[in-house]
């Protein structure tokens, strides 16, 4: 398959010597053409610099990103422009458009070096590949088992079947808030305490625990619980660097 996209062992800092945060730190992955990669993560993981960084609305501090085999780290200048003007598509979380204009008045003023006939064509595509995504949609609503684990493949089912368990059928009717008094323990630095409270009012289910007297949120996400214990009621968790010192 074609490559489109290669992170090569990517970092992004801020800070200095003396209070400094690692967003990124060593990352590198391909995407081959035809490809949906969905990033996944804690608040504050690194997702938005990761995708800022790739859309070149931030710098990484080291490393390299090939789009289509060009470096585009190393671009500046009208080779950055043109870059992100013909190679790029960005749809931010916030939509950042004028609501006082139609879309086509939208794309007008986004590029306005293009000629009527230009904006025009791009107008075309623009609800073409509209159509093409709704009749996606549409499949999906009919798509067989069989079809759906030909298309998606999940490479970390290890980790996402203890934290589906928690929650889901394997364990009855229980929900966030039945892990309540159950402790939980890091791979690394052993038993950290029992869970006081659980907070879904966030994004991200969030685990409050009494760790050495003092209280600490975990993430309730894939990345973070690796198994879920019911006889000993005990939670399974391997921290990233840094979360106890938050």
């Amino acid at each position: 398959m074609e490559n489109i996209l290669k992170i090569d062992k990517i970092e992004k800092y801020y800070g200095n010597k003396s209070s400094l945060t690692k967003a990124i730190d060593n990352l590198s992955f391909d995407v081959e053409k035809g490809e949906f990669v969905a990033i996944m993560g804690a608040s504050g993981s690194g997702k938005t610099t990761l995708l800022n960084c790739i859309s070149t609305i931030d710098k990484v501090t080291s490393g390299h990103i090939y789009v289509a085999g060009n470096d585009i780290t190393k671009l500046r200048g009208n080779s950055l422009n043109k870059f992100r003007r013909e190679e790029l598509g960005f749809i931010f979380q916030d939509f950042n458009l004028l609501d006082t204009l139609t879309a086509y008045e939208n794309i007008a003023l986004a590029l306005p070096h293009l000629s009527e006939k230009e904006r025009l064509s791009v107008e075309k595509k623009f609800y073409k590949h509209m159509c093409d995504m709704f009749l996606e949609m549409i499949k999906t609503l009919s798509i067989s088992q069989k079809e759906i684990e030909k298309r998606f493949t999940f490479s970390n089912m290890e980790v996402y079947y203890p934290l589906d368990a928690a929650v889901g059928d394997l364990v009855g009717d229980m929900t966030w808030d039945s892990f309540v008094g159950y402790t939980v323990s890091d791979t690394v630095l052993g038993l950290l305490g029992p869970i006081t409270m659980v907070d879904e009012s966030t994004l991200n289910v969030l685990l409050q625990v009494d760790y050495k007297g003092n209280e600490i949120l975990i993430p309730a996400v894939e990345e973070i619980i690796t198994g879920v214990d019911h006889d000993k009621k005990q939670l399974e968790v391997t921290l990233p660097d840094g979360l106890l010192d938050l």
